[in-house]
């Protein structure tokens, strides 16, 4: 690659562009880019800086939108400290732990309606059971 494609390729990069992909935008492929990355490593520490010059730049351009903007700040807040500010979809995770005796399976049958599929999954429901307060709890390690 020529000094002068490596140019218009880090500036590519500065406005975002994944580096694979402004390369391609210049004419080379995925693979040669690749290549040349591993055989200059000013080339691969540019590529860096360039993709941290273009996120500073968006973060920027973001940041200047929470003067005026609220929701832009909480889009802000979602993705970087997504442990606190995350949406809430309505959904929640539940965790159970414990153990499940089955008194086994109902005798099989052979439904015929939709009320036999209902019947027949009561019926195994109703033989799982958890276990009582006095059972000794399972370790499962």
């Amino acid at each position: 690659m020529t000094d002068a494609t490596c140019e218009a390729i880090l500036r590519t990069i500065k406005l975002g562009l994944h580096p694979e992909r402004a390369a391609q935008a210049h004419g080379v492929s995925p693979g040669s880019m690749r290549a040349h990355r591993k055989r200059n490593p000013e080339f691969a520490t540019a590529i860096k800086e360039a993709e941290a010059e273009a996120e500073r730049n968006f973060l920027g351009r973001i940041m200047q939108h929470t003067q005026r903007q609220w929701t832009a700040a909480a889009w802000l807040l979602e993705r970087r400290f997504p442990e606190r500010w995350k949406r809430q979809d309505g959904t929640h995770e539940v965790k159970v732990t414990g153990n499940v005796r089955s008194e086994g399976p109902p005798a099989p049958a052979e439904p015929k309606a939709l009320s036999d599929y209902a019947s027949l999954f009561a019926a195994a429901a109703a033989s799982l059971r958890l276990p009582d307060q006095d059972d000794e709890p399972h370790d499962p390690a």
